[in-house]
């Protein structure tokens, strides 16, 4: 799988994102000729090679060229234009966001006209559209993100980036553009530290701003994913990419006070929304009492559902978080004439071949067989 990360750790804009993907290896006359599809003229797009802390890196500078009057405007353009389907699609999309934002900050009516105010110059969409069709380009199939350094951060784009992982260094200067923030809000899976990857291509994309304190670049990584899921601690043992690794997180909460009857209830209501493991553990609580820890292993997108479930069926009160990495092997199910449903997972020169249960209790009760010797 093809995938990409951008280190926010500097910020991020619009600009930036499209000078990464250019110094990554996008070929800019490539780029000249998608956004001539736009049916745009009378600009410049300017491609500089300029340092940031003694880092080289490239700059996009647009020069001239229309103002639009509203989103409308913008999205006919986009409309009308003879680009692919899919970076149409996907460029209207990240618009839309930064409408609805734009909309809701200033507190505009769904019947009254949005102005972009300084967002109404045209390097808005040629950033919006080129980043696009550098994704096509690339042919990335997943894009991740660190955690966004915003900065001093406008309104707009703390609302794009509501609900997503920001911080900011109080470097008094604003990081996080309102553009870049619509982008990378749109076509990030999902944001923590770097998968594990084979590193085919990279690119730095400098913002305007030469900072005193910090390298104004927005670094982009384009490579080979060897992992199913972003790796959010660095590994203290070397990791092998002869075996599936992703990462889970660990529910878990201590639970003095409720009737044992529940647990198997909640147990089947928690595996019915997704948990991959469930499992109890006796233990000795504060003033002698006799507890359970309840644990819970869950994919990262399933969190929110299963806490939900937890506070709502149990009588905790408070539910710990751990992120888990995972290293797994390769894994099929078959099935044999008789019906018998097996797991065969693959290793480095060996295998191994497990019945699973609950088909072979089915056939224990239709057949004259004990379930001991099926499985």
């Amino acid at each position: 799988m093809r995938i990409a990360y951008f280190d926010c750790s500097s910020g991020i804009s619009g600009d930036m994102i499209l000078a990464a993907f250019i110094d990554a290896g996008l070929s800019v006359s490539y780029l000249k000729r998608e956004l001539y599809k736009l049916q745009i003229t009378n600009y410049r797009l300017q491609i500089k090679n300029v340092e940031r802390k003694h880092l080289p890196a490239k700059q996009v500078i647009i020069q001239g060229g229309k103002v639009f009057s509203s989103p409308e405007e913008i999205v006919k353009i986009i409309k009308k234009s003879k680009l692919n389907k899919k970076i149409k699609e996907k460029a209207l999309n990240i618009l839309s966001s930064l409408t609805v934002a734009e909309r809701k900050v200033h507190k505009i009516g769904k019947n009254s006209v949005v102005h972009l105010h300084e967002l109404a110059n045209l390097d808005t969409l040629i950033d919006i559209v080129g980043s696009c069709i550098a994704i096509g380009k690339f042919k990335l199939d997943e894009i991740y993100a660190s955690p966004i350094n915003v900065g001093s951060v406008a309104p707009v784009a703390i609302e794009l980036l509501r609900g997503l992982p920001i911080y900011t260094d109080n470097t008094g200067e604003e990081l996080a553009t309102p553009t870049g923030a619509a982008i990378i809000s749109q076509i990030a899976k999902d944001f923590g530290l770097m998968h594990l990857m084979k590193i085919k291509n990279y690119g730095f994309g400098a913002g305007s701003k030469n900072l005193s304190k910090r390298a104004n670049l927005l670094r982009l990584l384009i490579g080979q994913s060897l992992s199913n899921h972003p790796i959010t601690q660095s590994p203290s043992y070397p990791l092998t990419s002869s075996y599936l690794q992703d990462e889970v997180l660990l529910l878990e909460t201590n639970i003095d006070d409720m009737n044992p009857q529940i647990y198997p209830y909640v147990m089947e209501k928690l595996f019915k929304k997704g948990a991959l493991d469930v499992w109890l553990t006796p233990v000795q609580m504060k003033k002698g009492r006799p507890g359970i820890v309840l644990s819970c292993l869950v994919k990262s997108e399933k969190k929110e559902e299963i806490i939900d479930l937890l506070f709502r069926e149990t009588t905790t009160l408070g539910i710990r978080i751990l992120p888990w990495r995972r290293v797994k092997l390769n894994r099929k199910i078959k099935k044999n004439i008789s019906g018998l449903v097996y797991k065969v997972a693959q290793g480095k020169n060996f295998k191994k071949e497990k019945v699973e249960y609950t088909p072979a209790v089915k056939i224990a009760q239709k057949s004259a067989f004990p379930l001991k010797n099926i499985l």
